[in-house]
């Protein structure tokens, strides 16, 4: 048999582990002598301590680990433990994931020099730039997927530059919400302006000293709710708007298929009321 300390080196476990599982009811020492008080375990208890440091490291109570050591010859019931356990687990990942994404999209809003606010909500400043446009009326939303390819093909023809880090973007010129005949100006930031050439324009667009924005990471169909949110938020912030409406598209259609990875930043100029 082997004294406490003796049990405790040889399974790299403190000894006031062992008196709590002691205490516990968990592992109790297989003697203990009256006289000295002197605690001791049997060599049989190494292959039960190391099942009960094998269940707190996959993350079980010890209340369950009681159940486990109980049931070890009922494979049925270890089985459900372990399901549970899994399941339980599945759950925490997925809640830890939908964290990981809303520490992503805060980061973000940090990276381009916004703040985080309530409601997901940043101000931040729109640097000036330059931009190739192509402005069109469109018969509905959908018809955007077929405008893009034609701007970059243009685009291309003329061997633009475009800026780093890119910044892509679309205006609405309409003054009211609109499910047809939309007047919309597709936006690319390039280096240099050039010539006005047919449908392809070129122009600066000034620098806004407040915009307010919001990250969106999913498919398209629910920006209108999110313009929602933003304009909401800004009557109720004391702030108005000042400028056109911009969607940024940092990941789309052109390079990732999944449209849960597509991530869209509404952007909409602002000013305080009070200024």
């Amino acid at each position: 048999m082997f004294q406490i300390g003796e049990f405790s080196r040889l399974n790299k476990i403190t000894v006031r582990t062992l008196r709590y599982y002691d205490e516990v009811d968990l592992l109790k020492p297989y003697f203990i002598d009256e006289e000295s008080g002197y605690r001791y375990y049997d060599a049989d208890q190494i292959s039960v301590l190391s099942s009960i440091l094998l269940y707190r490291r996959l993350g079980f109570s010890i209340s369950e680990i009681k159940g486990l050591i109980k049931n070890t010859e009922n494979r049925e019931r270890m089985i459900r433990y372990f399901e549970k356990k899994q399941e339980l687990i599945n759950d925490e990942i997925s809640e830890l994931q939908k964290t990981e994404k809303e520490l992503e999209k805060n980061l973000m809003r940090l990276k381009n020099g916004g703040k985080i606010m309530e409601n997901n909500i940043v101000i931040k400043e729109l640097k000036e730039v330059f931009v190739a446009s192509m402005r069109k009326k469109i018969k509905n939303y959908g018809d955007l997927n077929k405008i893009y390819p034609e701007m970059g093909e243009l685009m291309r023809a003329e061997k633009l530059t475009c800026a780093k880090p890119s910044y892509c973007f679309t205006l609405y010129h309409d003054k009211e919400y609109k499910e047809s005949d939309i007047d919309i100006e597709i936006c690319e930031a390039i280096t240099e302006l050039k010539e006005d050439k047919g449908e392809l324009k070129y122009k600066k667009i000034d620098r806004v000293e407040t915009a307010a924005t919001l990250f969106h990471k999913g498919p398209y169909e629910i920006l209108p709710e999110l313009y929602s949110q933003v304009g909401d938020w800004i009557e109720k912030n004391g702030y108005e708007i000042i400028g056109l409406a911009r969607e940024s598209y940092i990941n789309g259609i052109w390079n990732e298929k999944n449209p849960d990875n597509w991530l869209t930043e509404i952007q909409i100029p602002v000013k305080y009321k009070g200024k």
